[in-house]
C-alpha cells in the first residue's frame, strides 16, 4: 500500500480510497514465502476461490455492508455464523493485516472468524470510555428532543380543541409549559449520565448481602505444624544468619509493623496489616540456607521457597511488653502455592508460638517453644484451620530479642488457582498448557468427587476459585425413583457449600450445573435438579455463581452431539471438554471484571447481614 497517498478528511477509510499495490511475484517459490503476496488478486494459484469457501476475490458490490467493491484489493471473508455467513471486506471489519497473508495464512485465520455483528465480547465497558460518554450525550439529546415533542403536541392539542370563534384559553397550556421547564431544569442540574448510563453497562444484578449462616462445629482434620527440628543449621550457617540479621538490625533496615519490625527479600509478599512494600533480591547467605532447606525436606522444584520474610522480636527490657509479639493470624493469601509448605527458622531467644483452631471451638489451643536455631513447619492447607502467633511475654517474665525467618513459595498465577472437584464428566479436564487446558495462568488441580455426598470441603483450601460440578451420577435413571431424591441431593450440596465457605471464606465459589444428557427421562432429573439448586443458592448463596450452560445445549434441549463421547449418552469427549475449559475460565474472567467494575463505581455498599438460624437450612 502506498502510504503517500493521503485520504481527503471526511472520507471513509474503505478500500475504495486504497492505492493499489505495487509489490510484484516473480515466481511461485517467492509467493509460498510470503514475499509479494499482499493482495487476492496477486496469488500465484489461479484455483484459489474454488479451494477455501470463506474466501472470494470480488463479487458484487453488495456483498459487504460498505455496498462497495474493493476492485480485489481486498479480501472477501465469510462469518462462520451458520445464521449468519455475511460476507466482508478485510478492510471493513477492521483485520488490519490481513492484505499482506497469503491464502493458506488467510484461511487458517477465518475457519471460526466471528464477523462484528455476530461477536460479542464478555467484559464490561468502562464508564468512562468515549462510546458510553457519546452514547450518554445521545440519551441526553433524546430526552431533550422528546421534551420539545411533548411541547409541541401540547400546543397542537390546545389549538385544535379551542374554537375559533372563542377565546382560547391558555392556561392549560401555561401550566404545561411550566412544569416542562420545571423537568428541563432537573434535567439539567442532575443529568442521567452518573447513573442511567450505567444502568445498562452492568449485565449483572446487583450483589445481595451475603447470608451468615449458623458456624459448624469441624474438628481439624490436620496438625497444626508438620515437623519441628532443633540444632538445625551447622555453627557456620547459623553464625552467618546472626551476622546478617545484626547488620539489618544496626542499619535500620527493619520496618515497624505491630509488636515487631519486617524485612521482607525474594518475592513481593502482601498481608493484612503489612506496612513493607519494598522488596530486595535474596542474598547469598539466605540462598545457602534455601538451599540446605530444600535439600534436607526433599521440597520439589515448584515447591521451593523464594520469598522470605524476617521478624525482629524486640527484647521486654527495651520496649513496652506489648511491644513484642505477634498478632494471632493466618497465612491464607492467594499467592501463596497451595499444598506448599511455610518452613520458620527461628535465631535468639526463646518464644512460645501459639495455634488456635478456627472451626472448634471446644478444642483446645495449641503452644509450641521454639528455642536457638530450631526449625518447624507448617502447611498452607493448615492456615484454613488454624491461626497462629506470639503472645506478649507475662508480666514477670524477661525475653531477650529474637529473629524469626520465614520462606515461603509465592507464584502471581496462584491468585487465578482453580480447583474442580467434579464426577466422570471432569476426568478428561487437565492443567497446564495445551489445547483442552487450563493454560498456565489457572494453575491448579482436579479432585474426584463421583457424587455429591464425596465431596470433600477441605479439598478446597488454598485455591483462589473453587468449581464443584457433581450430580451426573446421582441423576441416573436408576439411582431416581422419586422427586424427593433430587431434593435430598440438593439439601447435600447445601450442607456441602456451607462447609466451603466456613473453610474458605476469602475463596469464589461456581457451581457448575449438570450438564445434560441424550437420555430424555435422565434429563428431567437434570432440569429439577439446576431449577432446584438455583433457587437454593438465590436464597442462600448470593455470593455463589450458578452461570447457565445453555451453549452445550441442542435445539432438543439434550447434549450436544459435537460435545459429546462417541457411543456415549452422557459424558463429553475431547471437544466438550474444551468448551468446558473454556466455560470455566470465562466463569473466572466475568465475576473478576464483575467485582473490579462494581469496586471501580463504589455502587457494591456491603449491607448488614442477617443471622440465618436452623429453621433457615432446612
Amino acid at each position: 500500500m502506498n502510504t503517500s497517498q493521503k485520504i481527503p478528511p471526511g472520507t471513509r477509510s474503505s478500500p475504495r480510497n486504497l492505492t493499489p499495490l505495487d509489490l510484484k511475484v516473480k515466481d511461485n517459490s517467492a509467493a509460498s514465502k510470503g514475499i509479494g503476496t499482499p493482495s487476492p488478486n496477486r496469488l500465484s494459484s489461479p484455483n484459489r476461490l474454488a479451494e477455501s469457501p470463506n474466501l472470494s476475490k470480488k463479487k458484487g458490490k453488495k456483498i459487504c455492508p460498505c455496498g462497495r467493491s474493493s476492485a480485489g484489493r481486498d479480501w472477501v471473508i465469510i462469518c462462520s455464523e451458520s445464521s449468519c455467513k455475511q460476507q466482508w471486506h478485510t478492510s471493513c471489519c477492521n483485520l488490519k493485516g490481513a492484505n499482506s497473508l497469503n491464502q493458506s495464512q488467510v484461511e487458517n485465520l477465518t475457519k471460526t472468524w466471528l464477523c462484528p455483528w455476530c461477536f460479542a465480547v464478555p467484559y464490561v465497558r468502562p464508564g468512562n470510555h468515549p462510546a458510553a460518554l457519546n452514547e450518554s450525550t445521545l440519551l441526553e439529546k433524546a430526552l431533550s428532543c422528546s421534551l420539545v415533542q411533548n411541547i409541541t403536541e401540547s400546543v397542537k392539542e390546545t389549538l385544535i380543541n379551542s374554537a375559533p370563534s372563542t377565546e382560547v384559553d391558555l392556561s392549560g397550556l401555561e401550566a404545561r409549559l411550566a412544569d416542562l421547564s420545571k423537568e428541563i431544569k432537573e434535567f439539567k442540574e442532575n443529568p442521567p449520565t452518573s447513573v442511567n448510563s450505567q444502568a445498562w453497562e452492568i449485565p449483572f444484578d446487583e450483589p445481595r448481602p451475603p447470608i451468615i449462616h449458623v458456624k459448624r462445629e469441624i474438628d481439624c482434620q490436620i496438625k497444626p505444624y508438620e515437623l519441628y527440628e532443633e540444632n538445625f543449621l551447622e555453627n557456620d550457617a547459623i553464625e552467618t544468619l546472626i551476622d546478617l540479621t545484626g547488620y539489618l538490625k544496626n542499619s535500620a533496615d527493619f520496618i515497624g509493623e505491630k509488636g515487631h519490625g519486617v524485612k521482607l527479600y525474594g518475592e513481593p509478599y502482601s498481608y493484612t496489616g503489612s506496612q513493607s512494600t519494598v522488596t530486595d533480591p535474596i542474598p547469598p547467605e539466605l540462598s545457602s540456607v534455601i538451599e540446605i532447606i530444600s535439600t534436607r525436606l526433599k521440597l520439589p522444584e515448584h515447591k521451593r521457597p523464594n520469598s522470605v520474610l524476617i521478624n525482629f522480636y524486640p527484647s521486654s527490657t527495651t520496649l513496652e511488653r506489648k511491644d513484642t509479639h505477634l498478632a494471632m493470624h493466618s497465612d491464607d493469601e492467594n499467592t501463596i502455592v497451595a499444598d506448599s509448605e511455610i518452613i520458620t527458622l527461628s535465631i535468639g531467644a526463646s518464644r512460645t508460638v501459639s495455634f488456635q483452631p478456627k472451626h472448634s471451638e471446644s478444642s483446645p489451643s495449641q503452644n509450641l517453644l521454639v528455642s536457638h536455631n530450631s526449625l518447624y513447619v507448617m502447611t498452607r492447607k493448615s492456615q484454613n484451620w488454624f491461626r497462629h502467633g506470639i503472645p506478649p511475654p507475662l508480666p514477670t517474665e524477661e525475653v531477650d530479642e529474637r529473629f524469626s525467618l520465614t520462606f515461603r513459595c509465592l507464584k502471581k498465577q496462584f491468585c487465578r488457582s482453580v480447583i474442580l472437584i467434579g464426577d466422570s464428566n471432569t476426568k478428561a479436564v487437565n492443567f497446564g498448557s495445551g489445547f483442552g487446558k487450563f493454560g498456565e495462568s489457572f494453575p491448579g488441580k482436579r479432585v474426584r468427587a463421583a457424587k455429591i455426598k464425596d465431596i470433600e470441603p477441605s479439598d478446597c483450601t488454598g485455591f483462589a476459585n473453587v468449581f464443584l460440578m457433581c450430580g451426573t451420577n446421582d441423576l441416573r435413571c436408576e439411582n431416581i425413583s422419586h422427586v424427593s431424591e433430587i431434593k435430598n441431593h440438593v439439601d447435600v450440596l447445601k450442607e456441602k457449600l456451607i462447609l466451603v465457605k466456613q473453610l474458605c471464606p476469602e475463596s469464589k465459589v461456581f457451581v457448575v450445573p449438570v450438564l445434560p444428557s441424550k437420555i430424555p427421562q435422565m434429563n428431567k432429573n437434570i432440569c429439577l435438579f439446576n431449577s432446584l439448586v438455583d433457587k437454593m443458592l438465590y436464597s442462600n448463596f448470593p455470593d455463589i455463581w450458578f452461570e447457565g450452560i445453555y451453549s452445550f445445549v441442542d435445539r432438543q434441549g439434550m447434549l450436544s452431539d459435537k460435545l459429546r463421547r462417541p457411543n456415549d449418552d452422557i459424558h463429553l469427549g475431547p471437544r466438550g471438554i474444551a468448551k468446558l475449559v473454556t466455560y470455566l475460565k470465562i466463569c473466572i474472567y466475568k465475576r473478576e471484571q464483575f467485582e473490579k467494575y462494581m469496586k471501580s463505581h463504589k455502587n457494591y455498599k456491603q449491607e448488614s447481614t442477617q443471622e440465618v438460624g436452623p429453621s433457615g437450612l432446612t
